[in-house]
């Protein structure tokens, strides 16, 4: 419901935004036209939430489930778990476009370099969903207790060094928004702060990295015999690891050739009317 209720202010802004382009009015154009772009990145933010604490656990217990049932996959089957996954990585994507439009001291992020980031967040969450998955079928209970460590330290790091603004004003919605991204940050990684990304990203894709390469190894390990022998074992163990490099190597082209410029100093909106443009800066 909170995304729609904002996706409704944003149309009522852009309504108002376009009021006062007709009047000439570029100060009150201007403010509606930042405020629509402030409720489209919140919308995108919660889009995330909803994505990621909700559709992708719900992922993790189907495709546990479907092996436990020890199934012949079903193409609707398949499809009904890319497709959610794919809807995560555009999510992503989405969120950061979003958030560039509305700060106006960064360029905007170009289509291709949008489809870039779809594609890197789909393989890495994909692999991290099929990572997480082959563990809950063979240890549910240790997979629950691993993921509830993974959040409390996450939280705690996020309080100690990236504590976000979003909601700084009270402090018990402060740690429930640290404990919302340390559950996130199960599946993909967001940024809490404004700041530089690489250390952070080596640091957190590290670590998965890590993770998914043993989840990898135990579940060619204990697997049983039965599923050692169905046509999906090795397919499984594939998809542990190799979605997450292919991932991580779009990821890489995506911020050497398509990233937008970090900044761009002195420059925000450009509102044009039917007589002249008018640069707000």
């Amino acid at each position: 419901m909170a995304p729609i209720l904002r996706f409704a202010d944003a149309l009522i802004y852009a309504i108002k935004s376009r009021r006062a382009e007709r009047k000439q009015d570029t100060a009150s154009q201007r403010v509606y036209y930042s405020l629509m772009l402030k409720e489209d990145s919140d919308a995108a933010l919660l889009r995330i939430f909803e994505c990621f604490l909700e559709a992708a656990p719900q992922q993790v217990l189907q495709t546990s489930l479907l092996l436990r049932a020890n199934p012949q996959f079903t193409v609707h089957q398949l499809l009904s778990i890319a497709s959610s996954i794919i809807g995560m990585g555009w999510c992503l994507a989405a969120y950061q476009r979003a958030v560039r439009f509305y700060q106006q001291d960064k360029y905007n992020m170009s289509w291709t370099g949008t489809a870039l980031q779809t594609l890197w967040h789909f393989l890495v969450t994909l692999s991290r969903i099929i990572s997480i998955s082959v563990i809950a079928y063979l240890y549910p209970h240790w997979t629950i207790l691993a993921c509830a460590i993974h959040i409390l330290v996450t939280a705690t790091l996020i309080q100690i060094f990236d504590r976000s603004p979003f909601c700084s004003h009270n402090r018990v919605a402060d740690i429930a928004f640290s404990f919302a991204l340390g559950g996130v940050y199960l599946f993909t990684y967001i940024l809490p702060v404004e700041g530089k990304t690489r250390y952070r990203y080596i640091i957190y894709y590290t670590i998965c990295f890590i993770q998914n390469v043993a989840c990898g190894a135990i579940w060619y390990t204990y697997v049983t015999d039965d599923m050692r022998r169905s046509f999906y074992f090795f397919p499984i163990l594939a998809f542990t690891v190799v979605p997450y490099v292919v991932g991580l190597v779009i990821m890489v082209i995506y911020y050497r050739f398509f990233h937008p410029k970090i900044s761009k100093r002195g420059l925000s909106v450009t509102f044009v009317n039917d007589r002249a443009p008018a640069n707000v800066s």
